[in-house]
């Protein structure tokens, strides 16, 4: 049994898919408070920890579960391009990190290195195809992420629309009060379900937004703000278009 720790829908829906699919039963967590109770309830085999959730963090609860005796693999989920992200996942007691955004391969390789699991890579052909360094919305790099599943693609691209004009409106809230943790935490939700859903230039800008939260700066997040506000607004006119076409 495998545990998924992770606070986003489409980033659950994927784990969930992609380990059934492959013959694993799946439980989810929502962040590290529900994570040490299920763990501690179903001893998983192996446990997909996202790093930034609310309530208790991914490094928190690993440090925990290894303070209890859990000592099966921990497999860190980020999309942070922090040179110093393995060093400090590893020092929190992780075994492992996988990148966002990832594919199927992506974890059958984190199972066959930690589970010995006697997989077979799937390669899917369309996976090798090239999507723009700026792709505003890119339909099949999200079907690709989905397995080109489009039936469950298309209420979660218009669900990550809504929740995402909802966290760039209370945005400057977040800044002028200071809760910079938070803040990052948005914005790093946001680059990774950006780049998931096939927005590359919306995760690209959501990123430097990621930095500037972490540096607690003013000036840059009121730089970096409005590009992530322009890159919404082109990706959803893209997106809602292409769910029109669909409907």
């Amino acid at each position: 049994m495998i545990l998924v720790v992770d606070d986003t829908k489409v980033n659950q829906l994927f784990f969930s898919r992609t380990l059934n699919k492959l013959g694993y039963n799946i439980v989810l967590a929502n962040d590290g408070i529900e994570a040490l109770k299920k763990a501690q309830a179903r001893d998983p085999d192996l446990i997909f920890m996202d790093l930034l959730m609310p309530n208790m963090n991914g490094y928190e609860a690993t440090k925990k579960l290894r303070e209890q005796g859990f000592k099966k693999p921990i497999i860190a989920v980020t999309a942070s391009e922090l040179s110093d992200e393995r060093e400090n996942c590893l020092n929190a007691g992780m075994d492992d990190l996988m990148k966002k955004p990832f594919e199927q391969e992506d974890i059958e390789r984190m199972l066959q290195k930690w589970l010995n699991a006697d997989l077979k890579i799937s390669h899917n052909v369309t996976s090798a195809t090239t999507v723009p360094k700026n792709a505003v919305f890119d339909a099949g790099d999200m079907l690709r992420y989905f397995m080109d599943d489009e039936i469950t693609a298309l209420p979660l691209l218009s669900r990550f629309i809504e929740r995402t004009g909802v966290q760039l409106k209370n945005f400057p809230a977040l800044k002028e009060a200071g809760d910079w943790e938070i803040a990052r935490r948005d914005a790093h939700t946001l680059k990774g379900a950006a780049f998931s859903m096939g927005g590359t230039e919306l995760g690209n800008a959501a990123a430097v937004l990621v930095q500037a939260c972490k540096n607690a700066s003013r000036e840059e997040t009121e730089a970096a703000y409005p590009l992530v506000q322009k890159a919404f607004s082109n990706f959803k006119k893209e997106a809602e278009e292409y769910i029109s076409s669909k409907g």
